[in-house]
């Protein structure tokens, strides 16, 4: 527990390069993740959800084909926490008629990096499902 902050710290700085790559951490971002996900609870609250995640994901993704709504994925061609190439694209194949979109030179972190894209597709949603 006493070590949790800085070790956390250094671990969270490192993920989060990863996940904004290729474009840098904001600041405020990065000192507002650190407030927020390095105290010991949260970063027990992490190992937790991290060691089930694939358990999690392999439950779930066998009722993706079941999904009904608008599904549109984005991700980044320069992911480096997941490959776009084989994760999104069998995400794609596994969700009838979702729609991919790959954006070029674009990591993990979209939300942060290219908010744009994310309204872009959530008002591609709304299109798909207005023609329902």
């Amino acid at each position: 527990r006493i070590f949790t902050p800085v070790i956390g710290r250094r671990i969270l700085k490192q993920s989060l390069g990863e996940a904004y790559h290729p474009y840098p951490v904001q600041e405020d971002y990065l000192r507002a993740a650190e407030m927020l996900w390095t105290g010991p609870d949260q970063v027990l609250a992490c190992a937790i959800d991290d060691r089930s995640l694939n358990t999690s994901l392999k439950t779930l993704s066998q009722r993706y084909a079941e999904i009904r709504l608008p599904v549109v994925i984005v991700a980044g061609d320069s992911d480096l926490l997941l490959d776009p190439q084989s994760q999104a694209r069998r995400l794609h194949r596994a969700i009838p008629g979702s729609e991919l979109v790959v954006l070029e030179g674009t990591g993990h972190q979209i939300p942060q990096t290219r908010p744009a894209s994310v309204i872009e597709a959530i008002e591609r949603g709304w299109e798909l499902a207005d023609r329902r």
